[in-house]
C-alpha cells in the first residue's frame, strides 16, 4: 500500500486535485486524475480529504475575505452549502458524501459519453443529490430523494426548501422550492418552474439548461441564476463568467458577469446591468459583527442577520439564497430577545458608475428591484421603496410597494418593483421597511434583493449594446 506521506509529496497528483477544486481541470487532466485514483485507494482518500478541507477552509474564511470587498457582492461558490446546527453531524455527512462522490467520480463512465446497455431497463445515473436544507420537501419520489442518492434522468418536484444536485459533468445546480426541474442528461436539464442557480466549472463547460418556451441557456464556464416563477417571463442573471442565451428563431445573445436578460415567448425582450447593490443576499461580512448587514444602513429601528434557526413559526427556517437573511424579528440570536421596533427601515444608496450612465443613454431604460420577502404574521407588513436621486441627493422620482404580506407561513415570496429611469438620475436609493401593528415581535424578513437597469432588447443594436465590463457584445 502506498504511504500517505508519499502521496502528499506527489506534486503532480496534488496539482491535479488543486486544479479540480479551482474548476480549471481540462478533460485530459480529468482523465489523469481519474486514472490516478482508480489505481490507488490512498490517493482516493487524499482526494476526499483535500475536497473536505477545501470546503471547511472556504466556509471558515468566507466572511474574513469578503469583509474587504465593500464594492463586491458577497457570494459563496455554491450558495446551497451552509453550516449545520450540529458540527458532528455535519462532519459525518460531509465525509460520507465526499466518499460517495469520489467513488462516483472515479468509477463511473466518462461523463460526456456514458455507456448505456440497451438490454437493461434502468437508466444510468446522471447526477447525485449532494445537499438538502433542513426544510426540503419533495412532492413525489421521496424515497429516492435521499442525501447521496444517484439520480437518473427524470423530473424533480421540490415543494419547499432547497436541494443541490451534482451532474456527472461536475456541474452543480441549486434548486429553490417550489421548483420543477428535469434532468435530461449528464450535462443538461430543463427548468419548468421556479428558481435555480448553476455553478459550472471548466470541466462541465457547455452545460445546457432548456426552458419550456423553446429557449435555452448554454453555459460558457460560469455561475448563473434563472427564475421562471412569479414573473411575467424567465429572467437570467449571470454572476460570473458568461452564458449564451439561444431563443426561438436562432436569435442568440452572450451575457457576461453582471448582466441579466428577460425572455418572453421564446424571445429576448430586455437586457441589462444587474447586481448593483452591495450584499443583496445579506451575508455576514464581518464574523465579529454578525448582526450588521454589511453594505446597508439601519436608518430606523432594528435589523439583524440570521440563519433562521430557532425562529418563530412565521419566519423562514432557511435563507432564500446563501447562508443568512435579514430580519426585524427579535427571534434573531443577535437581538438578545428585546422587543422589536414597531417600524424599522434598512437602506442603501447606489452611485451610478460611468458604465451605468452610458447604459442609461438608451431608450426605455428602467430601474428594477427584484426581491424575496416573508411577512406571514397578520400583524406585520413589509414595504420597499426605490428613489431616484440627482447629483445633489434630492429625490427626482420614487416608487413604493407597501402592505406586502405573505399568505403562507414561513414561505419566501418574490416581489418586483420598477420605474423608468428619470433624466438626471445619478444615484438610486433602496429602502426596506418592516412595520408591526400589534403584538411585540416584527416578523418581517428579506433576502436576495437585486437592483438592476434594463433596456428593451433590439436585434439591430446588438453590436453596440454596452456590456457590464464596458466592452461590446460579441
Amino acid at each position: 500500500m502506498t504511504d500517505p506521506l508519499a502521496i502528499q509529496r506527489d506534486a503532480k497528483f496534488t496539482e491535479l486535485v488543486m486544479r479540480y477544486l479551482e474548476g480549471q481541470l481540462t478533460q485530459d487532466q480529468a482523465d489523469q486524475l481519474r486514472e490516478a485514483m482508480a489505481a490507488d485507494p490512498d490517493r482516493r482518500q487524499t482526494f476526499v480529504l483535500m475536497c473536505y478541507e477545501s470546503r471547511l477552509l472556504a466556509e471558515a474564511t468566507a466572511g474574513e475575505v469578503e469583509s474587504f470587498k465593500l464594492k463586491a457582492q458577497i457570494d459563496s461558490p455554491s450558495p446551497m452549502l451552509r453550516r449545520s446546527r450540529s458540527v458532528g453531524v455535519f462532519l459525518a455527512a460531509a465525509a460520507l458524501i465526499a466518499l460517495a462522490l469520489t467513488a462516483w467520480f472515479v468509477l463511473s463512465p466518462e461523463p460526456h459519453t456514458p455507456t448505456i446497455d440497451p438490454s437493461k431497463t434502468s437508466s444510468p445515473p446522471v447526477a447525485m443529490l449532494t445537499n438538502l436544507s433542513a426544510d426540503a420537501v419533495f412532492a413525489e419520489d421521496r424515497d429516492r430523494m435521499q442525501l447521496g442518492s444517484e439520480l437518473t434522468t427524470g423530473p424533480i418536484k421540490l415543494a419547499a426548501g432547497r436541494a443541490q444536485l451534482m451532474f456527472k459533468s461536475t456541474a452543480v445546480v441549486d434548486l429553490a422550492g417550489p421548483c420543477e426541474f428535469e434532468m435530461t442528461g449528464p450535462n443538461r436539464g430543463m427548468l419548468t418552474a421556479g428558481m435555480l442557480e448553476a455553478y459550472v466549472p471548466e470541466s462541465a463547460r457547455g452545460f445546457t439548461l432548456d426552458l419550456p418556451d423553446g429557449s435555452r441557456i448554454i453555459d460558457l464556464g460560469t455561475k448563473f441564476g434563472i427564475q421562471t416563477q412569479d414573473l411575467e417571463a424567465p429572467r437570467v442573471e449571470v454572476y460570473d463568467g458568461s452564458v449564451r442565451v439561444e431563443v426561438v428563431g436562432g436569435q442568440s445573445q452572450i451575457l457576461l458577469a453582471g448582466q441579466a436578460a428577460q425572455l418572453a415567448g421564446g424571445r429576448l425582450t430586455s437586457i441589462g446591468r444587474t447586481n448593483l447593490l452591495v450584499n443583496g443576499d445579506f451575508e455576514p461580512g464581518d464574523p465579529d459583527k454578525p448582526s450588521l448587514p454589511q453594505g446597508w444602513t439601519v436608518s430606523q429601528g432594528d435589523w439583524w442577520l440570521t440563519d433562521g434557526q430557532n425562529h418563530a413559526m412565521a419566519d423562514p427556517p432557511t435563507a432564500r439564497r446563501g447562508q443568512s437573511y435579514v430580519t426585524a424579528s427579535r427571534a434573531a440570536a443577535e437581538s438578545g430577545g428585546s422587543r422589536s421596533s414597531a417600524e424599522s427601515m434598512l437602506m442603501q444608496t447606489v452611485e451610478l458608475s460611468a458604465d451605468d450612465l452610458a447604459f442609461a443613454q438608451q431608450d426605455g431604460v428602467k430601474v428594477e428591484l427584484h426581491f424575496f420577502y416573508c411577512a406571514a404574521d397578520p400583524h406585520d407588513r413589509a414595504g420597499v421603496w426605490i428613489e431616484l436621486l440627482d447629483s445633489s441627493g434630492a429625490v427626482i422620482q420614487s416608487m413604493t410597494r407597501d402592505h406586502l404580506e405573505t399568505t403562507t407561513e414561513a414561505a419566501w415570496t418574490s416581489g418586483h418593483v420598477s420605474l423608468p429611469l428619470a433624466a438626471g438620475t445619478r444615484s438610486i436609493r433602496v429602502r426596506l421597511q418592516a412595520n408591526r401593528r400589534k403584538m411585540n415581535d416584527t416578523n418581517v424578513n428579506f433576502d436576495h434583493v437585486r437592483l438592476s437597469l434594463s433596456a428593451p432588447y433590439v436585434v439591430a443594436d446588438r453590436a453596440s449594446r454596452p456590456l457590464s465590463d464596458g466592452s461590446q457584445t460579441p
